[in-house]
């Protein structure tokens, strides 16, 4: 987003709808929206041009991290492959009996300027929690190319579980718990908390 010489907004990138979505759930790797009003579908701006997405349904997420590439990507295949997130080790005088660990992760789903869906990964940190709302899931960085409509904060919560990815992981995979979706219509400005 930028501003003109007299300082007027111009080339907004937002979602101007609610997305609604959905679906991350159960032995699958889709996910739906389910945006209503006057136009059932995903409203939203990109440098300024006003678009519109009918509802997506059950449709596989990408396995390429958007965040990571720098033009408009061509084809899904574009980025660098979704890190797993992975199980730790409990730390020393810790039971994984009593304390969960692994890993915590948020990722933002939006579109590109050609309506196709993207995600980007932010960074996978280690998740120690003895109780909710106390670890930082950071934000990843959005290429300006990519409009955010939503984010998910997904924890591997176990200290023997195998490893998760993005994209071929199954939601319900042993260890995975998926906070519920935040329908955004931008980048939030803080960090979300692990629920």
């Amino acid at each position: 987003m930028s501003y003109n010489v007299g300082g007027a907004l111009q080339g907004l990138t937002a979602t101007l709808s609610n997305a609604g979505i959905a679906g991350l759930s159960g032995a699958a790797v889709t996910f739906s929206t389910s945006a209503t009003g006057g136009a059932t579908g995903i409203v939203w701006s990109n440098q300024g041009a006003i678009k519109f997405l009918a509802n997506i349904a059950a449709v596989a997420v990408p396995v390429n991290d958007a965040g990571s590439s720098t033009a408009v990507p061509a084809t899904a295949a574009s980025g660098a492959a979704f890190r797993p997130l992975v199980a730790q080790q409990a730390p020393a005088g810790y039971s994984p009996n009593t304390i969960y660990v692994g890993s915590i992760c948020c990722f933002v789903f939006g579109l590109d300027r050609a309506g196709n869906v993207r995600v980007a990964q932010g960074r996978v940190v280690q998740y120690s929690d003895t109780s909710a709302l106390s670890t930082s899931a950071p934000l990843p960085i959005v290429p300006d190319w990519m409009t955010p409509f939503a984010y998910a904060v997904i924890k591997l919560v176990s200290a023997t579980a195998a490893s998760w990815t993005f994209g071929t992981g199954l939601w319900n995979a042993a260890g995975i718990t998926i906070d519920a979706p935040v329908n955004v219509s931008s980048v939030p400005a803080v960090d979300p908390i692990g629920a």
